[in-house]
């Protein structure tokens, strides 16, 4: 794609995917970070493509149908005082997630304000009581100038959460992410005996099914990397989500965008797009995975399941679960 208009229709469609400022993506245009066939940067290192896939794979399964709309007003982000970010009606908050900054070293996102204790609360790895790990394995936050950044210890992959102050993620927490169950905080330099017992599990499973695993690695990575597209589905938020046993993500909702609509806007957005490059760290066997060999199970019904007179009641129980289950809805 090439000529000043064909840039900036490019820079347009990256950010309406992304959610991001649109001068940056205007960059990423003119430097050929993106494409019409790509319109979103991909994450070059199969370890920050797997991180990002098993954190969407997390916050698909704990919100399942509680994902909130964000309303017609002025949200102020937390710890970025005087910041606003207006959003229209019809805008959701699909894996909580507002927009997204993505590099091919890393990715940077921006949580809906009242979804934030609840995404941290599930993504930091904690016991499950029996012996294995629940949230992210090897995850651990760190103090970051944008706000927190979440490390893998094992892989060395990062997300950055903006303007999430990391003094007060503590203090967002429930009592099940607090002492020695909450590994992030009990073993915060090292990856604990269940982590490694957890890894040591999943790579034994990886090994068989190494090129499909690194291909829905990819797809999740991309859905995580798309939230103004993926957010086009939560009309009134009630949309559910959940992964599969062979870690694929499943979408239902009901009203707004249609199935057919939803499936071609995520095709044009380059979902299921070769990777641009080689994966550098992959195996010899893996140089090209396919991402054409994962799926993505879209369920629609055109009736809508909530009428708009009780959508507030709807969003406000929804916070107010957030608030019982974690202990905040800030």
């Amino acid at each position: 794609m090439s000529g000043p208009n064909a840039k900036a229709k490019l820079a347009r469609l990256c950010s309406s995917l992304t959610g991001w400022k649109r001068s940056d993506c205007a960059r990423w245009a003119e430097e050929r970070c993106i494409s019409k066939r790509l319109p979103v940067p991909d994450a070059v290192r199969p370890r920050q493509i797997r991180l990002e896939s098993r954190i969407l794979q997390t916050v698909a399964n704990a919100f399942q149908d509680r994902q909130l709309m964000t309303e017609a007003r002025d949200l102020r982000m937390p710890g970025r005082p005087g910041e606003t970010l207006r959003l229209p009606i019809g805008v959701g908050a699909v894996y909580g997630v507002l927009r997204a900054r993505p590099a091919v070293d890393g990715l940077t996102l921006h949580l809906h304000p009242r979804m934030t204790a609840a995404w941290l609360a599930e993504v930091l790895p904690h016991s499950d009581g029996a012996g294995g790990v629940l949230g992210v394995e090897g995850l651990r936050p760190r103090p970051s100038a944008f706000g927190t950044e979440l490390v893998d210890l094992a892989d060395g992959g990062r997300v950055i959460l903006q303007g999430i102050d990391h003094a007060s993620i503590t203090s967002m927490m429930p009592d099940w992410q607090r002492g020695t169950s909450a590994f992030w905080r009990a073993s915060p330099r090292s990856l604990t005996a269940a982590e490694r017992e957890w890894m040591r599990w999943d790579t034994e499973v990886a090994a068989r099914w190494r090129s499909f695993r690194l291909a829905t690695d990819i797809l999740n990575s991309r859905l995580i990397r798309r939230p103004g597209l993926v957010n086009s589905v939560a009309v009134h938020g009630l949309v559910n989500t959940y992964r599969s046993l062979n870690g694929n993500m499943v979408f239902e909702w009901c009203c707004g965008i249609s199935k057919e609509a939803f499936e071609g806007n995520l095709r044009r957005s380059g979902l299921w797009a070769p990777p641009p490059w080689p994966l550098p760290d992959a195996e010899p066997q893996d140089a090209a995975p396919s991402p054409a060999d994962a799926r993505v199970t879209l369920r629609w019904s055109p009736e809508c399941f909530m009428p708009a007179r009780r959508f507030p009641d709807l969003q406000e129980r929804v916070a107010a679960a957030y608030a019982g289950d974690y202990g905040s809805a800030s």
